[in-house]
């Protein structure tokens, strides 16, 4: 993945992968490019959820496929505040759609609230 001209690896981590291992000094050098993606449910939807590593608490990233105007979306949840970006295929949808608010995203809160 490739984000803000940041290279990260995405990879499953075992559910217990515990809380040592995430203090360990190595471990979290080593990982510093590898990022934690599980499937998640976020207030019904359904996506990749994207953690740091060796993270344990703080916001995480979902990552949610979805349709609007029967046109393809990809929606960016965090977990601590809600819809953060709707991301459409096109330079023009995303324009065209810029300011409408979608009515099944306000449960989301963040962008889709205001």
């Amino acid at each position: 993945m490739v984000a803000d001209g940041e290279k990260t690896e995405l990879h499953h981590q075992s559910a217990n992968f515990s809380e040592k291992q995430r203090q360990n000094r190595d471990i979290q050098n080593k990982t510093m490019h590898i990022a934690a993606a599980n499937m998640t449910n976020i207030n019904g939807f359904s996506g990749i959820c994207i953690a740091g590593w060796c993270q344990n608490a703080g916001e995480k990233t979902v990552y949610a496929l979805h349709q609007e105007k029967g046109q393809p979306v990809l929606l960016e949840i965090g977990t601590a505040g809600g819809l953060h970006d709707v991301m459409w295929r096109s330079p023009q949808l995303a324009r065209k759609y810029a300011h409408t608010k979608f009515a099944d995203l306000r449960k989301l809160g963040g962008i889709a609230a205001e």
